[in-house]
Formats: structure tokens, C-alpha cells, sequence
């Protein structure tokens, strides 16, 4: 689901786990990668020390603007 539509995509997850200062914090993200397009969507969440963040990227046009 992107700007441009429904696209088929492998996703990719990565999870990251660090320490710092006697506090635990993490990091999870997926990324779904397209045949022929790349990078369609990329989604980040990181949490540590009572806060957290989340981040999403989507793919707006499938074209080269110049």
C-alpha cells in the first residue's frame, strides 16, 4: 500500500537490541523491496528508557523527476 498503489514486495525485517548507561533500548524495522522498483516502504520503531518513535517511508511515484 503506497501512493501508487498496491505493489507485491518481499519484506525484510531487522531487530537491534543495545545497553547504554544500565538502560535496554530497541530498534525494529521492515522493509519491503520490489522486483524491477527497489525500496517500496521502509517502517522503523525504536523504544528505550520509557519513550519511543516510529518512522514510515512509502513510495510516492514509480518515475525519475529531473
Amino acid at each position: 500500500d503506497t501512493d501508487t498503489g498496491r505493489i507485491s514486495a518481499v519484506a525484510v525485517e531487522t531487530v537491534s537490541l543495545w545497553h547504554q548507561n544500565n538502560k535496554t533500548y530497541q530498534s525494529s524495522s521492515t522493509s519491503w523491496w520490489a522486483p524491477k522498483i527497489g525500496l517500496v516502504r521502509f517502517a522503523q520503531v525504536v523504544n528505550g528508557n520509557g519513550t519511543g518513535g516510529q518512522q514510515i517511508l512509502r513510495l510516492k511515484t514509480k518515475s525519475l523527476k529531473g
